[in-house]
């Protein structure tokens, strides 16, 4: 291993130093002066969560700065310090100070480092939180320098960091001000539950691994990455304090000769190179905390513990660090080797990215990328996709367009233009929109528009009207603040049929300047500045009768993106929402697989091929190599390529879930791609009952019930929720609830195949064996006219004991390429053949 000494001073690693045997003096030097503590305590006090004691303890929640400031104080006596005790009259002080631009409310808490406080940002109205650091640590000059280098973490935009608002000095005390943010750190998660779930846990460091790698690209190392750091805001992550760490070193090191080599960082989660106190740390010493950071949420604690920071660190150049392994035997290999990697003692041997280490977490890495063999995904716009969170972000829910008209014939074209002013301000990374699904449930009702917000978690609602004159079209739209419910924007736009497709882009750019946010070039046009209004209205009935998603409407939807694309050969969105629909028609059964997908993926290349970053087209071309091709890896790419370009598209999400991770067994993953589908899209039907299939078929059978019952809250009449709870309920033995919830579905419904069989099934566990070979009759009957699924066949032969004939009827599935095959390893119903042989040549044939 190459010898780094030399290098300007820098420490040299080398493994061999590393047995039982004592310390390195050079090493034991740079450590000297270390505190006791083993947590900083300044920024889980950005979070909601009240803290429990108005002081932190410097003992337990103390950083490592805790032990520097005295010795800085003693080390430079004439240095005039602006240290702000926690009184009433420094309360008062500070309110003064800060006056009239900020209202101090109340005193958060306060750690060794720094002081916070709830205010109020009198011109925006919005909480915040402002850190006043401990003047003694930087003086007047140092306050200055803290200032200029905290203006890099100001460029920091992206939905998994918070924001920093503000900066600036009070005397020699400089402060920052960052949004106050409702929730709770992780810190405080792992102190009331002590462990995180996998799925939960992988899904979480993917959402640091996202901000980490933004910041790294912009040069910024974060430095101080423990739980204290890490905000949960509706169950995703968001990475406090970036910028901070660099910031005040440099400002201690620059205004205290006798402090060079002053380190700001938390000693259980800190490296081995930042801890004795280099300065050229790169992105693998956040790498190693974030492991840190996993290793303590899948164990229970960190890798190393110690009564005192000194022996902490010490650890870290004496032993190895242990494996998740020794503490969770269960754990996954793959988990196991990802943490190993990341808590390597040199950084050469670790994930050369966070994002590297995330994939490797999840299971969809190829061997450990470290710094010398790593690829550019990031580089490359494939890294992990950002993903959704309100604090510091506009965001925006756009109500169904009230159709004025006077003929419900032209719904088509109000809730066409309403979606598309909603894909055209999604694609914007600095706003957050409501998903479709959760906006389109307020269609028809009259609800308050704060209410709206809250149930949407958004910060402001735009809604209006369409009316259709002639071959006039004309727009009005209004944009309200949530909070105080006065109009930020309002406008009427007035145009010919023929330049209506322009209307979505208009309002995107008056929207984005009414949010204060840039308007990227996004639009939904795909690259076009024009689309004839004969071909617009046929893409927007197509778009209307795809969101019914009936096998009549899907039909209609086929034919309409059809026409759109023989007149329009450019028009890529046409041929996206051609390759959805062929695509339903496969996987709802309505037609043979071998007939539609084929057209679905040629239709889905050449949205691509017109338009590269269409992301929707991407999940669904991942869907037909997963369910039609069984190209798992090509399948893979698809669906990571359209989480990057639309990272808040929900049906991304859904379909990996549902077509990729679930089939191939990757089920802890599966879990965490519906979850997020969910908080993206809340009303969403669709998506809440395939969290409850997701964790039906991954075999957490609680878990489905739960989600399928939490969905009938939102809409008890959405037929499938009622199917997919009859199937939960009979493989988790209540057969009564079984048989009531897939009777309730067949009369809602008439009755589809996929309920038949369900029913068959039920009858089959109930002992009801010829009512069940009745309903069997009836499948094989209704398969002499229109297209059913072979599998539909074997589930109920499974359950009445009849395996050749189970397997016959696989064998017939797998030779059409019928979608419903790629889940055989996972249905439960498929149990009783696990063992057969040929049944395992069948996994083998498609690849799961």
């Amino acid at each position: 291993m190459a010898n780094r000494g030399g290098r300007g001073g820098r420490p040299v690693f080398d493994r061999r130093r590393r047995g039982g045997g004592r310390m390195p003096a050079s090493r034991r030097l740079r450590m000297k002066g270390s505190s006791s503590g083993t947590r900083s305590g300044m920024s889980e006090l950005t979070t909601g969560r009240r803290v429990r004691e108005s002081r932190l303890p410097s003992g337990g929640h103390g950083g490592i700065l805790d032990g520097f400031a005295p010795r800085i104080r003693a080390r430079t006596p004439g240095l005039r310090a602006a240290a702000l005790p926690e009184t009433s009259s420094s309360l008062a002080f500070v309110r003064d100070a800060l006056a009239p631009t900020y209202r101090i409310e109340r005193l958060l808490g306060s750690g060794g480092a720094a002081t916070v406080y709830l205010a109020l940002d009198t011109k925006h109205e919005r909480p915040v939180a402002i850190k006043l650091l401990r003047g003694e640590l930087t003086g007047t000059d140092g306050a200055t320098r803290f200032v200029r280098e905290i203006h890099v973490a100001a460029r920091l935009t992206h939905p998994n960091i918070v924001p920093l608002l503000d900066s600036g000095s009070i005397g020699s005390t400089p402060f920052y001000v960052m949004p106050f943010v409702e929730g709770e750190s992780l810190r405080g998660r792992l102190d009331r539950d002590r462990r995180i779930p996998l799925h939960e846990a992988v899904a979480l460091t993917g959402e640091v691994a996202d901000a980490l790698d933004y910041a790294h690209a912009a040069g910024i190392i974060h430095r101080d990455i423990k739980p204290e750091n890490i905000l949960l805001l509706s169950g995703h992550a968001m990475v406090a304090d970036f910028g901070i760490a660099r910031a005040v070193t440099r400002a201690v090191n620059d205004t205290n000769v006798t402090s060079q080599g002053f380190v700001l960082g938390t000693p259980a989660y800190m490296s081995p190179e930042q801890a004795v106190g280099t300065d050229e740390i790169d992105r693998r010493s956040d790498v190693y905390a974030l492991g840190t950071v996993v290793f303590e949420m899948l164990c229970g604690c960190g890798p190393f513990s110690s009564p005192s920071a000194r022996a902490l660190i010490a650890r870290r150049f004496t032993e190895t660090a242990p494996r998740v392994s020794s503490y969770w035997p269960e754990v996954p290999a793959h988990v196991d080797d990802a943490v190993a990697a990341a808590l390597a003692f040199e950084p050469d041997d670790r994930p050369a990215t966070a994002g590297a280490l995330a994939r490797m977490l999840s299971g969809t890495a190829t061997p450990v990328p470290t710094s010398a063999t790593a690829t550019a995904r990031t580089q490359s716009g494939l890294r992990r996709a950002p993903t959704i969170s309100d604090a510091g972000m506009p965001s925006v829910a756009v109500l169904p367009f009230t159709n004025l008209s006077g003929d419900p014939q032209n719904d088509y074209l109000s809730d066409g233009i309403t979606e598309e002013v909603m894909t055209t301000l999604s694609r914007l990374r600095t706003i957050r929109v409501a998903a479709r699904s959760s906006s389109f449930a307020f269609k028809g009702r009259n609800v308050d528009v704060r209410s709206i917000a809250e149930q949407l978690g958004v910060t402001s609602v735009l809604d209006g009207s369409v009316r259709l004159s002639g071959q006039r079209v004309r727009v009005s739209a209004q944009l309200v603040d949530a909070h105080t419910g006065f109009q930020m924007w309002s406008d009427r736009i007035d145009r010919s049929f023929d330049d209506a497709f322009a209307i979505q882009d208009d309002i995107a750019r008056a929207i984005s300047d009414a949010l204060s946010v840039t308007l990227l070039q996004a639009s939904t046009t795909a690259t076009r500045d024009h689309v004839a209004g004969a071909v617009y209205e046929l893409y927007l009935r197509g778009r209307f009768a795809l969101n019914k998603r009936t096998e009549t409407d899907l039909h209609a939807a086929a034919r309409f993106f059809e026409e759109a694309t023989g007149e329009d050969p450019e028009f890529a969105l046409a041929f996206a929402g051609l390759a959805d629909a062929l695509l339903m028609l496969g996987v709802y059964g309505a037609e043979p697989a071998a007939s539609v997908m084929p057209r679905a993926r040629a239709a889905a290349e050449r949205a691509l091929a017109i338009h590269p970053a269409l992301g929707e087209a991407y999940a669904t071309l991942g869907s037909v190599r997963a369910l039609f091709d069984w190209d798992w890896a090509g399948a893979e790419d698809a669906f990571q390529r359209a989480k990057a370009l639309s990272p808040r598209y929900p049906t991304a999400w859904q379909w990996s879930a549902l077509n990729l991770l679930l089939p191939t067994g990757r089920l802890d993953e599966a879990r965490a791609a519906i979850d997020r589908a969910r908080a993206l899209d809340p009303l969403s039907m669709v998506v809440a009952t395939s969290v409850g299939a997701v964790y039906h078929l991954s075999g957490d059978l609680g878990g489905a019930v739960r989600a399928l019952r939490r969905a009938m809250e939102i809409d008890s009449g959405f037929v499938m929720t009622h199917y997919f709870l009859g199937g939960a309920l009979r493989d988790a033995g209540d057969l009564v609830g079984a048989e009531a919830s897939l009777r309730t579905a067949i009369d809602k419904s008439g009755g589809t195949p996929e309920m038949l069989a369900a029913l068959a099934q039920t009858h089959a566990r109930s002992g009801r064996r010829d009512e069940a070979r009745t309903l069997l009759r009836a499948l094989t009957s209704t398969a002499a006219t229109r297209h059913v699924s072979p599998c539909l066949a074997a589930q109920v032969h499974a359950a009445l004991d009849e395996p050749d004939l189970a397997i016959e009827a696989l064998a017939r599935a797998a030779d059409a390429r019928d979608p419903e095959i790629v889940f055989i390893g996972v249905r439960p119903a498929y149990a009783p053949l696990r063992s057969d042989p040929r049944f395992v040549a069948l996994r083998e044939r498609i690849g799961v």
